[in-house]
Order: C-alpha cells, then structure tokens, then sequence
C-alpha cells in the first residue's frame, strides 16, 4: 500500500509558561476593558523563566530590518469545562506590519 503523504505542520516555538489560578471578570463581555489573571508565586516564576528565554533570543536579532517583525506572544487558554486548562505559554511571533506602531 502506498503511504500517505504527510501533511505540512506548523511548529511554535513555545519558551514555556505557567499556569493562573482564576481570572476576573469571569464571563468576558464585549465592552470588557481589562482582564485579570491572578498566578501563584512557583508559576511567576514559571512564567518569568520563559518572558526571559523570549527576550534573551529575541536579543539575538538586530532591532532593525527583520528584526523589528520579531516578537513574542502570550498565548492565554482559558479554562473550559471540557478542558481545564488554564495556561499562560510564551511564544515567538512574527508581528505584522501595522501592529508595530
């Protein structure tokens, strides 16, 4: 039998991350202005660890040309009842043009 081709996956390059114990609001509206997200000091420091691996390879580039399109993500998974995950994870983002003003 032939075998399948294999589908081309995108990977993130993830640095890590933590997660939160409990958000307020809990139901986000529309209107919502702020959102907060309350961390346990073990995942501050979690989280800290990975903004600092961001940064340090983010450093790496020169902060001109391509490397202004360089960036990091925080990516928040809001908890579900079928999932309840609740994590901040640290990203590397590629930022578009118009969201680096």
């Amino acid at each position: 039998m032939p075998k399948k081709a294999k589908q081309a996956t995108r990977k993130t390059v993830s640095f890590g991350g933590g997660r939160y114990e409990y958000r307020t609001p809990r139901a986000i509206a529309p209107g919502t202005k702020v959102i907060s997200f309350f961390v346990t000091f073990e995942e501050a420091l979690k989280l800290s660890l990975a903004l600092q691996a961001g940064l340090l390879d983010l450093n790496e580039f020169k902060r001109s040309g391509a490397g202004l399109k360089r960036g990091l993500c925080l990516a928040v998974y809001m908890d579900r009842p079928d999932s309840p995950g609740s994590r901040i994870n640290v990203l590397k983002a590629t930022l578009r043009e118009r969201e680096r003003k």
